[in-house]
């Protein structure tokens, strides 16, 4: 990996988005056509929630030439009313890509993850659920795959199975957070030395200056703790730099148990203005709205 990629990909990795952007936006001044950072610099703004900016960096990649890439690229930044079948239309155009000399197995593994995203904003568990288990074992070390389909499991309530696959070396915060709420549903008696390891390892993070792991803190106080309003805050901190589905799907369950009206008035104005499409929170903000509605 060239420097300047490497760069940007380790600021990103400790939550420096800034900086990853800054170093992106060096590289495209001296080499637009450099696709590699024009896609990192669309997933970057997907993250940040800047998705006609995304759109442009995807669009270029396509004319480029790179269709497969650019077109899962584009799918991810689609918003506006049906704009998550209209991605998931778009990949599945693509075939499946298994001899073309662009199908990589990182681009495959992105592709997969895109669809199971994607399936899952449209509330499609089970199809979420197999296009993670194709990416785990196209590479069962492949962090990010592993720790989705964890929770995916989780979710699905086999805490057996998620507790396995949380459970494997080299774990990240998420996936350790995942592990832990496994055990406890288990009553695996590690659980406790467990949220001490957690704990210790975002301590450290924060005593070396890095960016906090606000995902995961909410995600402690949430599902671990019971603390909505806990919760709550660290979610919308989060929020600030992350936007992605999980970290909209946390701001959206601690907002919910919170009962904070002010917290969901905003969250359906940000789905109102950006166009993002996820029918499990539009579901979940709907369902809240009709109950404070029955409550009056």
């Amino acid at each position: 990996m060239r420097a300047g990629i490497a760069a940007a990909d380790a600021a990103q990795s400790r939550h420096d988005f800034a900086a990853a952007r800054a170093e992106l936006d060096r590289l495209l001044a001296a080499e637009p056509e450099d696709l590699e950072a024009r896609l990192m610099s669309a997933n970057l703004r997907l993250l940040a929630g800047d998705y006609a900016a995304a759109r442009a960096d995807c669009r270029y990649v396509i004319e480029a030439g790179a269709l497969l890439a650019g077109t899962v690229c584009l799918a991810s930044a689609q918003t506006g009313p049906g704009s998550v079948g209209r991605a998931r239309a778009m990949i599945a155009a693509l075939g499946e890509y298994d001899d073309h000399d662009e199908a990589t197995g990182e681009l495959m593994l992105w592709r997969l993850l895109t669809m199971a995203d994607l399936s899952s904003r449209a509330g499609d568990a089970k199809a979420a659920l197999a296009f993670l288990e194709r990416a785990h074992a196209i590479d069962p070390g492949h962090e990010e795959a592993r720790t989705q389909l964890a929770e995916r499991v989780l979710a699905g309530g086999d805490s057996e199975r998620a507790l396995s696959l949380a459970s494997a070396p080299g774990a990240s915060p998420s996936r350790l957070v995942v592990r832990l709420r496994a055990a406890l549903a288990l009553g695996d008696p590690r659980a406790d030395a467990w949220r001490r390891e957690l704990e210790g390892m975002l301590a450290s993070d924060r005593r070396r200056g890095l960016p906090p792991h606000l995902r995961e803190e909410g995600e402690l106080a949430l599902h671990v703790d019971g603390n909505a309003g806990s919760a709550l805050t660290f979610a919308r901190l989060n929020f600030v730099t992350q936007k992605d589905t999980r970290d909209l799907r946390l701001l959206a369950a601690s907002a919910s148990a919170s009962s904070d009206a002010h917290a969901l008035a905003s969250l359906r104005a940000w789905m109102v203005e950006t166009g993002f499409e996820d029918r499990v929170v539009q579901g979940q903000l709907d369902a809240t709205r009709q109950a404070a509605a029955a409550g009056r």
